[in-house]
């Protein structure tokens, strides 16, 4: 009995052992190979970063199953903008506007990495729903100023989009296209979902200064004026009541504009803003609509990256220049009719805007001298007439109609009118 005990106590102590030990091994096949995914997702990261304008290459591991690829990078310039394309979403990934610079002298880059996503969520026939966001696009073609990004949905569907940066402009054509897009969409909802997103980058010293000034603009497509969300608020949202022409995700002296050159149907469209963290101004959205009636649909839209000058936002002929606020009344007149024409032609001369604002200011004071020398010197009779006057309000005492009478003759006698000071 106490043989047989001893003998079980062995066999009990080796299968545990044995258990131990190949549990111990299982354990580190799975430290291996979970080391070995990361190694692989740092070397995709790798890869995104400094892949430019190369072909899709995607690999599958046998034993983890995870895809790498590489990112495709296309860009596009002119002497005003550089702009890098992905082919992740088949979207701008990064602007830079060539004439300008940070406060720090650092390039000015309106959005890079994932600062700014613009997608299309499509409800599909079966039931899914696809977001363009996270489909790998294929270039179709391209060329030194264009390229053309498509994707394949289900049921031989595309989406394609395609980019267009002429020479001198800050707009870029952009068009997107369903194709064979009827049997593929779902019945009940045949919508397209834009879903466009940005973290507004800080160009400035200081966020603050620059959140005060930022916020979203949009035109109704029937409305001559503008409309836009709260500046100073750190939430706010509105639900569009109609069809928008374009939509403006502006900042203190640049902004990044998506327009329609039709118009987006308001049917539950919206957008939003909230109050950024210490790394961002603003955090942006806007939700818009593409009906997808056709077999093959077309949007024709284009993107404005650029500065809020008056001048180029107002040669786009849509409102855009409606954004900068220029006074009310008169002072807009002003603005529009002098100031901003002065400005512009000091512009094509002087390269320093500090030079350019001190100039504009000697000129305006220079204007103004003579109107304000009248003022000044009609300010001068009245200070000294002012004896006068109260010695004519104690001697008439509560007669109004003999003081006023007596003062009139007063300002007669030395050439001073009342309303000089005016």
């Amino acid at each position: 009995m106490e043989r047989s005990s001893t003998i079980g106590y062995v066999l009990i102590f080796c299968l545990l052992g044995g258990f131990w030990y190949f549990n111990n091994q299982n354990n580190e096949i799975l430290e291996q190979q979970e080391k070995d995914a990361k190694t692989k997702v740092v070397l995709a990261d790798s890869a995104i970063q400094s892949t430019s304008d190369s072909t899709v290459n995607l690999v599958s591991d046998a034993d983890t199953g995870i895809v790498v690829f590489e990112e495709q990078i296309k860009t596009l310039s002119n002497e005003l903008l550089q702009v890098d394309f992905t082919n992740k979403g088949g979207i701008p990934k990064k602007v830079k506007l060539m004439d300008f610079k940070r406060y720090d002298s650092s390039d000015l880059v309106l959005f890079e990495n994932n600062q700014m996503k613009l997608g299309y969520s499509i409800p599909l026939a079966n039931g899914t729903v696809k977001d363009s966001r996270n489909l790998n696009f294929s270039i179709r073609s391209s060329t030194e100023n264009s390229v053309v990004y498509e994707a394949t949905l289900i049921n031989n569907s595309k989406i394609v989009q395609s980019y267009t940066l002429e020479p001198g402009s800050y707009l870029i054509d952009y068009k997107v296209s369903f194709e064979n897009i009827t049997e593929a969409v779902a019945p009940n909802n045949r919508y397209a979902e834009i879903n466009w997103q940005a973290q507004i980058q800080g160009q400035e010293k200081t966020i603050k200064g620059e959140r005060d000034a930022t916020t979203i603009y949009y035109k109704y497509s029937q409305d001559d004026d503008v409309d836009y969300l709260s500046e100073t608020s750190d939430e706010d949202d509105e639900d569009l009541q109609a069809n928008v022409q374009w939509v403006s995700f502006k900042q203190k002296f640049f902004n990044q504009t998506l327009i329609n050159n039709s118009e987006f149907v308001e049917s539950g469209g919206k957008i939003s803003l909230t109050e950024g963290d210490d790394s961002y101004v603003k955090n942006f959205k806007a939700q818009l609509f593409i009906p997808l009636e056709e077999n093959n649909v077309t949007e024709d839209m284009d993107l404005y990256y650029g500065p809020n000058h008056y001048n180029t936002l107002k040669a786009q002929e849509i409102g855009l220049q409606k954004m900068i606020p220029l006074g009310w009344g008169i002072f807009g007149w002003v603005n529009k009719g002098i100031i901003i024409p002065i400005f512009n032609w000091l512009d094509g001369y002087i390269v320093s805007y500090g030079l350019i604002i001190l100039l504009l200011t000697l000129i305006i004071k220079m204007a103004l001298f003579f109107p304000m020398f009248k003022v000044y010197k009609s300010t001068a009779k009245m200070r000294l007439l002012k004896p006068e006057l109260d010695e004519i309000k104690e001697r008439t005492g509560d007669d109004m109609a003999k003081a006023q009478q007596e003062q009139m003759k007063l300002y007669k006698q030395a050439g001073v009118s009342p309303l000089g000071g005016c």
